[in-house]
């Protein structure tokens, strides 16, 4: 390759900026464990919130059910990839969760771009909390939309946006548990709004994990919700649930869905079996919501500085190059947290991003925020 000198001048500024992206590598995962460099370290970074992705039992049920289905659907779902099974589970997830209808796609990242992107016009105003994910983003930028951002999770500057912006087309993008500071939507707030709004809620971070049954935070209020296979369910992929005119208009719409190999029946087929799994973990939903409490208590006891009231948790840090430094030294102590840093999270805000599941202990948090408050 040629003249890459501005490519590498990037690289070496963030760098200098502590900014640069090395992801570790892991060569085997163990339950609550990673395996790095050889060495056997407490994961506490995982979006696995219900452990299913670390069941070897679960393991071996999903490879029985992979054996018996197409394990691809080898077109796009508007060639030959719309098979009868992949419908009927769709179906099946629809009547879950309280919607008229349910739409797969590969990943989360493809589901929100691929129904952002297509669902909109020039005609449309659109209203999004400005701590929404990449992929809304994303998809924000490739519509023709009016695009109104308001501060994030402020309900009353939202108010004041409407006031100004609304047209005869409004539509307010949220989620209902967020990634990175763990904080959520207010449920009540925007049900009070209804008469006014379309609303889409991401509930990738709460489906599985919160809610009766899993069924996420804001139930069925939301217009559109985005669901995915890869955190509580412990597999991959995502869907979205939604009116059938909508996936209709999709259908036709989103090149998203029409323009990739669409998901295999096999995968569908998990995706069903993990769901019936979810909605009998009541037990394990409890165990995570006692360790959510335990280490906020661990973590105020010792001041330190926090967000977040489920099972994300942000500790605040601030500078990046500190969030790097606490990285490591964790990770040699025992302990694999994340720094989060820009662009992900605002310049000099940085935290380690915590999230648990009930294969973690008690012990470990304390042991965990002990060696954290001596670093800090």
């Amino acid at each position: 390759m040629k003249n890459l000198q501005r490519i590498e001048n990037e690289l070496k500024l963030k760098k200098q900026l502590d900014l640069l992206r090395e992801p570790i590598e892991i060569s085997q995962r163990d339950g609550k464990y990673i395996i790095v460099n050889g060495k056997k370290i407490i994961n506490l970074s995982s979006n696995d919130y219900l452990g299913l992705a670390a069941n070897d039992g679960l393991r071996r049920k999903i490879i029985k059910i992979q054996e018996k289905y197409s394990i691809s659907s080898s077109s796009s779902r508007l060639v030959t990839g719309n098979e009868k099974i992949i419908r009927e589970v769709e179906q099946y997830f629809a009547s879950f969760f309280g919607y008229e209808d349910a739409m797969f796609f590969t990943s989360g990242f493809m589901a929100n771009v691929g129904l952002i992107s297509s669902l909109f016009s020039a005609e449309s105003t659109i209203f999004y909390d400005k701590h929404v994910h990449a992929s809304v983003v994303t998809g924000l930028e490739l519509n023709q939309a009016k695009k109104i951002g308001f501060k994030h999770n402020q309900t009353s500057h939202f108010s004041k946006r409407f006031a100004k912006h609304a047209n005869s087309e409004n539509w307010v993008i949220l989620e209902s548990l967020y990634s990175m500071d763990g904080e959520s939507a207010d449920y009540r707030f925007w049900e009070s709004q209804k008469d006014k709004i379309n609303l889409i809620v991401d509930e990738a971070h709460a489906y599985g994990i919160l809610g009766e049954k899993g069924k996420g935070l804001f139930g069925s209020i939301a217009d559109i919700a985005v669901g995915t296979f890869g955190k509580a369910f412990g597999y991959t992929g995502a869907f979205l649930l939604l009116p059938k005119i909508v996936r209709t208009y999709l259908e036709n719409n989103c090149k998203a869905y029409i323009y990739t190999t669409g998901i295999s029946p096999a995968n569908a087929m998990v995706g069903k079996f993990l769901l019936d799994q979810i909605a009998t973990m009541d037990a394990e939903r409890e165990i995570v919501r006692n360790l959510s409490n335990h280490l906020r208590n661990l973590l105020r006891n010792e001041k330190i500085s926090f967000q977040g009231k489920y099972h994300i948790i942000a500790i605040e840090i601030g500078d990046e190059g500190k969030a790097i430094q606490i990285q490591k030294i964790m990770q040699n102590d025992g302990f694999f947290v994340f720094a989060s840093r820009f662009p992900t999270v605002p310049l000099g805000k940085a935290i380690l991003r915590i999230s648990l599941n009930p294969l973690i202990s008690p012990k470990d948090l304390e042991i965990f925020v002990s060696k954290l408050r001596k670093l800090l």
